[in-house]
């Protein structure tokens, strides 16, 4: 389950802010058509790329941080698996 960044309370994957703090959540977006998607989707209900397979690590470019796209959760360079949720990053 994802967290948020503000206080580390666990949210809801179809939540726009967190419920304890108020902190508005990232969306995750096709990267192909850059349609809003849920998080735990596998395929863009818009276009019908593959999100998961595509991107399954997101870069932050200003702070070189990378993430999960399936979960949100940071990880660490030369990592194959997201330790929070599994899935398999490139």
């Amino acid at each position: 389950m994802t967290k948020c960044d503000k206080c580390k309370s666990p949210v809801h994957e179809d939540d726009l802010h967190c419920r304890n703090c108020g902190e508005e959540l990232d969306q995750p977006a096709c990267p192909e058509c850059d349609e809003t998607v849920r998080r735990e989707d596998n395929f863009c209900h818009d276009c019908g790329a593959d999100i998961k397979k595509k991107r399954s690590v997101e870069v932050d470019d200003d702070d070189k941080i990378r993430v999960c796209y399936g979960c949100g959760s940071e990880v660490e360079s030369g990592v194959k698996f997201c330790k929070n949720c599994g899935n398999k990053l490139k």
